[in-house]
């Protein structure tokens, strides 16, 4: 039994395992290569970069990286000529020599051969050999803190800080966290309340209180409760007096109300329904109902065996063929043509095309236009079914009357004698 109550004592221990080592909970190490203090955490490993403390150097020495060590360390100066070399740089004067322990050192070794023009050849900072043009120098093993970014330039590479934060002692290899927050570097406006994070911040809105954006909160959500005026094409956005109503793309209008938007427009009367989308009259086609549909070649219309079918824009006509006339009857079908052609006046078709009222522009079957006036006896005062019947008595005209008037929507058909004069 006493085994047994040893073993309830007991208790399972999560461990980590790095390269192979196997680390217990709450073990600690350093890790050479990244100069960061880990700690074994419940299974979980959690590294923090090494903090290295302010490096005063005396006057006669600089600070610098060494193999081995995290930080800087401080190092005797070289001086030639004017110039201050820091321990392990380099200058290139007779022969390449190299600052070591406060001594210039001549160095021996041979530069490697160049895959490049001569022309893009480059001398480092602080080298004695030249690089081409375009070199990685960070690729070299250019030491930067985890905080901070390695740089090529021209003729070296530098350290730079990220985003959040500043350099450490004018060091930027090294780089803290800056405190947006404590510092008053921050955006955060009324009803939020300002939290730091590494290298940024958020605004954490005040309870009671909704989102308007990354740095406001309001107290009331109208667009989350449906008390807008938005248009149902419109994107309702909290603010912090209120809402405000943006239409979405495509479409265009103040918000409150938008309408679809089409960059090339909606011909022949068509109308925009849908952003870049047309819907076309009837007689017309393409997405911006700038085709004509060809009735009589596409086989919609069948006419009779006495005439034949011509294509009006919008429209048709069945014209009677060589050797019959009318009789009459005008039948869209061209039933009526009958008999041999007599030497009644020809006849030729108008059309009116009317896109949004029922009196607004004709075409004429020979390519002219004419336009009917707001004080005309036709002008938006009447209504009229498919293949209305009009007597020639709404017109006013000189020589022979008007023989026919064919109505459908969004277009008129007026039969007329060729040598007649009229006015609307």
């Amino acid at each position: 039994m006493s085994g047994l109550s040893q073993l309830e004592d007991c208790h399972c221990e999560k461990t980590c395992q790095v390269n192979g080592l196997i680390y217990r909970d709450k073990d600690s190490w350093v890790e050479d290569d990244h100069c960061r203090n880990c700690t074994c955490k419940g299974g979980a490993v959690e590294c923090r970069r090494m903090s290295c403390p302010p490096l005063e150097c005396p006057p006669d020495a600089l600070p610098v990286h060494v193999d081995g060590q995290c930080c800087k360390v401080c190092r005797a100066k070289c001086i030639y000529g004017g110039k201050v070399l820091a321990e392990g740089q380099r200058i290139l004067t007779k022969s390449c020599r190299e600052c070591r322990n406060g001594v210039l050192v001549k160095v021996t070794e041979a530069c490697p051969p160049l895959n490049c023009s001569e022309e893009d050849h480059v001398l480092p900072e602080n080298q004695c050999c030249s690089v081409c043009r375009g070199h990685n120098f960070c690729a070299e093993g250019h030491r930067c803190g985890e905080n901070s970014e390695c740089k090529n330039w021209n003729t070296k590479a530098t350290c730079e800080c990220k985003n959040g934060y500043l350099s450490v002692q004018g060091d930027s290899a090294y780089c803290e966290d800056i405190d947006e927050c404590a510092a008053k570097m921050h955006y955060c406006h009324a009803n939020t309340v300002c939290v730091n994070l590494p290298g940024s911040y958020r605004c954490d809105c005040v309870t009671g209180y909704v989102r308007v954006d990354d740095f406001s909160c309001t107290e009331h959500d109208e667009c989350g409760s449906g008390q807008h005026g938005c248009d149902e094409n419109a994107i309702c956005t909290n603010t912090i007096r209120g809402h405000s109503c943006t239409c979405k793309p495509g479409y265009v209008g103040n918000g409150t109300l938008c309408r679809a938007f089409c960059e090339e427009g909606c011909r022949y009367g068509g109308t925009c329904v849908a952003p870049n989308k047309c819907l076309c009259p009837s007689g017309f086609t393409g997405s911006h109902c700038e085709k004509d549909i060809d009735e009589c070649a596409e086989g919609i219309i069948e006419c009779h065996n006495h005439s034949r079918c011509v294509n009006l824009p919008g429209w048709y006509h069945c014209e009677c063929r060589s050797g019959f006339h009318d009789n009459g009857s005008y039948s869209p079908s061209g039933e009526s043509c009958v008999g041999k052609q007599s030497s009644a006046q020809p006849f030729l078709a108008v059309v009116f095309s009317l896109p949004s009222s029922p009196c607004a522009w004709c075409s004429q079957a020979t390519g002219g236009f004419l336009s009917i006036s707001g004080e005309s006896g036709l002008a938006g005062e009447h209504h009229w079914p498919l293949q209305s019947r009009f007597s020639s008595s709404r017109f006013q005209q000189s020589g022979r009357r008007t023989r026919r008037v064919l109505c459908r929507p969004g277009l008129l058909v007026f039969h007329i004698s060729l040598s007649s004069q009229f006015y609307f």
